[in-house]
């Protein structure tokens, strides 16, 4: 009889373990499967994301001359000092007199929170149309991005020598980051 005493309470104990131990138990394993699951699918979306990222990088190497030229275009920092330098060197290469640079402003280009519009004015005088021409040209072309905002183009002749001289002021805006 003692033999089936000790039956009953195993098997009473055995289905108390299993109602009341096991499906927590099992809950939790499953919970933690369902997290793992999650974290591999995570895991397997931010591969996939650095990967795209690898390919892209290796693409935009085969454009690294035209980034190079946008940088160039549009630089990080604009630079007063090197803005007038590169105006000068137009100048000097079209054959006008760079008289006077106004003086130059800088603000948020609208909607864009990182562009900046650097504003400025310039007087320069040319022998002849074709020079100040020329000189405009170059401006509207250079690798810098410019931007002729307004010019006014004057025919002047001198009293004494009767010499014919052409004056432009304008005002200018370049881009930076």
């Amino acid at each position: 009889m003692n033999n089936i005493k000790k039956s009953i309470i195993f098997y009473f104990i055995s289905i108390l373990v299993i109602v009341f131990v096991i499906p927590p138990v099992y809950k939790n394993f499953l919970v933690a499967k369902e997290n793992l699951n999650a974290e591999q699918k995570r895991l397997e979306q931010q591969s996939a994301y650095f990967e795209g990222m690898r390919r892209s990088e290796e693409e935009l190497k085969g454009y690294s001359a035209q980034l190079t030229k946008v940088e160039t275009a549009i630089p990080e920092n604009p630079s007063i000092p090197s803005i007038i330098k590169y105006v000068e060197s137009i100048a000097n290469n079209s054959g006008v007199i760079l008289y006077d640079i106004g003086s130059f402003s800088t603000e948020k280009f609208g909607d864009h929170p990182t562009l900046q519009e650097t504003t400025f004015e310039i007087e320069v005088e040319g022998l002849n149309y074709a020079e100040v021409k020329r000189f405009f040209d170059g401006i509207e072309s250079s690798a810098k991005v410019f931007l002729i905002e307004e010019a006014d183009i004057a025919r002047e002749e001198e009293e004494e020598s009767g010499a014919i001289r052409f004056k432009a002021l304008a005002t200018i805006k370049t881009y930076s980051y």
